[in-house]
């Protein structure tokens, strides 16, 4: 086989990808799926049978490593594009784009540890957080595997960088759940918020839509913004009074069925209606439950949505960000959700199925706090029960 040309291979369709038939530098019979993308497996075939040939040279230890790291960057993001959801794959390849520039035009055989590191911690001393600096030396970790497993490099050559300490101590932005004070005083200043904007819009003969139900959705149930706003009304079940998360919406991939309570139910029935208004006409089972003011979708991401949070927190005399540094923000709402089912004594369990995480570790770790009232009232009652127990 070695003194005779092997050809290129022959690219074929199986299942939902591209697949490519060869010959290796050995002779031996290769069958390998590439891409879902038919220009992406060209390429990879293209870049295999390169590197096949340089073996059968003697040059197998080139192969691959003269490739400029954007050329592989690009081969990467095009694969990864129909197997993650659009938002992962913008994210993935924003971080993977800033890296690039950073680097500069390097090719693979010039990547050395030393290099991404030192662009790792220019990103951090420039104030980016410690886990967004480690998640662009993620992305690329990533991208190197991808390569060296279809055989388009050697090796992933920065497999040994150390990521940065990013636990909660390392955190440059902390959360904080609202008190339970602070969540009424919340739905109270959102609810006057619509109601003196829903006039003002009636002046003008306008139907404006509430954006109370969104919020208070939020503290009630600790969805996600952009999971919340893409429920359309076919998720919302009010017999049996369920809302489901779709998993092509959520960000661990999987469903979630959430049962509702009176008040909320009440609450979507009485936005379907005023929907009904804005729209000027029913609301079908594919429109979303949660609207703009102008009954628009929301976008991902909306600095819309912030103002209005923002507005809210002041009039409800809320800190936007406090003395310690800790914020609140749209995420916390998911904290305040959670530490209020701990403060009623709902199982952990329990919200980290509400919440959707697949770790329990990640619920208390990042979700549940106890507040300082929380362990007074607990130790206050203490001495009475002992007295209690006593006399019995």
């Amino acid at each position: 086989m070695r003194g005779r040309a092997l050809g290129p291979g022959r690219l074929y369709r199986r299942g939902d990808q591209w697949a490519l038939d060869w010959r290796d530098a050995t002779g031996r019979r290769q069958h390998r799926s590439l891409s879902h993308d038919r220009r992406t497996a060209e390429r990879i075939r293209s870049e295999l049978i390169h590197k096949r040939d340089l073996e059968r040279a003697g040059l197998g230890i080139e192969a691959g490593q003269e490739t400029p790291l954007a050329e592989l960057v690009a081969s990467y993001i095009e694969d990864l594009r129909p197997r993650v959801c659009p938002r992962h794959h913008e994210l993935v390849e924003a971080r993977l784009t800033r890296l690039l520039a950073k680097l500069g035009p390097v090719r693979v055989q010039d990547l050395k540890p030393m290099l991404v590191t030192r662009a790792r911690n220019e990103f951090a001393a420039a104030g980016a957080a410690p886990r967004t600096a480690n998640l662009m030396i993620d992305s690329l970790g990533a991208c190197l595997r991808w390569a060296a497993r279809n055989e388009l490099i050697a090796k992933n050559p920065i497999a040994n960088v150390e990521r940065l300490p990013d636990g909660p101590a390392h955190a440059t932005r902390r959360r904080r759940p609202l008190t339970d004070d602070e969540s009424a005083r919340l739905l109270a200043a959102i609810d006057a918020d619509d109601h003196r904007l829903a006039m003002a819009a009636e002046v003008d003969g306008r139907v404006r839509v509430p954006q109370a139900p969104f919020l208070r959705f939020l503290v009630t149930l600790g969805t996600r913004y952009g999971e919340t706003r893409l429920i359309a009304w076919s998720a919302v079940d009010f017999e049996r009074r369920t809302i489901v998360l779709r998993a092509e919406t959520t960000k661990s991939r999987k469903q979630r069925v959430i049962p509702l309570n009176d008040e909320l139910i009440a609450m979507l029935r009485a936005l379907q209606a005023l929907q009904a208004r804005a729209l000027g006409r029913v609301p079908r089972a594919e429109d979303l439950v949660f609207l703009t003011a102008h009954a628009r979708p929301w976008c991902e991401p909306s600095n819309n949505i912030r103002r209005i949070f923002d507005r809210v927190l002041r009039r409800a005399g809320i800190r936007r960000v406090d003395p310690d540094g800790t914020s609140v923000d749209l995420h916390a709402l998911r904290g305040t959700a959670a530490t209020r089912w701990a403060r009623r004594g709902v199982p952990i369990s329990i919200a980290q199925r509400m919440l959707g995480h697949s770790d329990v570790r990640t619920t208390a770790a990042h979700y549940i706090r106890v507040e300082v009232e929380d362990l007074r009232v607990a130790l206050e009652g203490a001495p009475a029960a002992a007295r209690r127990s006593e006399s019995a």
